[in-house]
């Protein structure tokens, strides 16, 4: 559900209030639109970590990965072998397999999300794709007939305010801050600051280190209405690059992280540098996931 409200009168950049408005409007339909589409967040409906060596598939009971049952998969479509970070589909049985679109029968291995472009496995309905984490290596499930998906009632989102937008001062860290970020599993990971971006929120500064995440910044943040008003957590928010110093920081983007549509989600939580002790009164609302 996108919530249709009025903006404050000021607009960021000389856009009318109704251009600004309407901008915001249909990146948040998209927005919840990604969501929704093959192999989107709310199709998630299983991950499975590997342990070293064969592991079954299939919708038999006691399958080390386990299909639903809804999916046409065969009761043993085969093994997933992990050899070290090597990671081998073999289809032994026979079953309807594609990697990539292409039917696959025997062995193959398999591109984890590591590689930048992961192979996509298609069972019947389901598709799965091997993921990297830490010291973990595991199979993530996608189902187009997902409960997420059946019960999803669609994204709830503060009314559109530009006094939440602001042109920030980009400040670079020269060499780039090392810092570790640790996710919901327990693990961290080594990641590279490139700067940081100053801004002030009625009257008290703020400050935010950002993530380079290829042609944007990426923003892991928590704020005074984490918890209850929004995903308690934290939120992410993605802006365009510095021009001439400065970036378009608009928290009427600020969305809801993975882990609030799936609990097979292995999210970053925001670093303690930004954790904000202001009201950030923008963005998406709290969602309730499936349980």
């Amino acid at each position: 559900m996108i919530v249709l409200a009025s903006i404050s009168l000021l607009a960021f950049g000389g856009l009318p209030q109704d251009t600004y408005l309407s901008q915001i409007l249909k990146w948040r339909s998209q927005t919840e639109a990604n969501l929704k589409r093959p192999e989107g967040w709310l199709t998630v409906a299983g991950l499975f970590w590997l342990s070293e060596g064969e592991n079954s598939m299939g919708t038999k009971s006691g399958s080390r990965i386990a299909l639903p049952a809804s999916s046409g998969g065969a009761d043993q479509v085969g093994t997933v072998t992990l050899s070290g970070k090597k990671v081998t589909l073999n289809n032994w049985s026979g079953a309807a397999v594609q990697v990539n679109g292409s039917p696959v029968t025997g062995s193959v291995e398999l591109k984890s999300d590591i590689s930048g472009k992961p192979d996509t496995v298609q069972i019947g309905t389901i598709s799965f794709r091997v993921i990297v984490r830490g010291k973990r290596t595991g199979i993530r499930l996608f189902d187009s007939n997902s409960r997420g998906m059946k019960e999803f009632s669609g994204c709830h989102w503060y009314p559109v305010n530009s006094s939440f937008r602001f042109k920030a001062k980009f400040t670079p860290y020269t060499p780039p801050k090392k810092v570790s970020i640790l996710n919901v599993l327990g693990d961290t990971e080594t990641v590279s600051l490139p700067g940081y971006v100053e801004f002030s929120v009625n009257g008290k500064s703020c400050r935010l280190d950002a993530q380079d995440e290829g042609d944007t910044l990426f923003f892991n943040f928590k704020d005074i209405t984490s918890g209850t008003l929004t995903y308690p957590p934290g939120r992410f928010l993605n802006i365009p690059k510095p021009v001439n110093g400065f970036v378009d920081l608009d928290f009427n983007k600020a969305v809801n992280p993975p882990c609030a549509f799936t609990a097979f989600a292995t999210c970053p939580l925001p670093p303690k540098s930004n954790i904000l002790n202001v009201r950030i009164s923008a963005g998406e609302l709290i969602h309730h996931p499936v349980k």
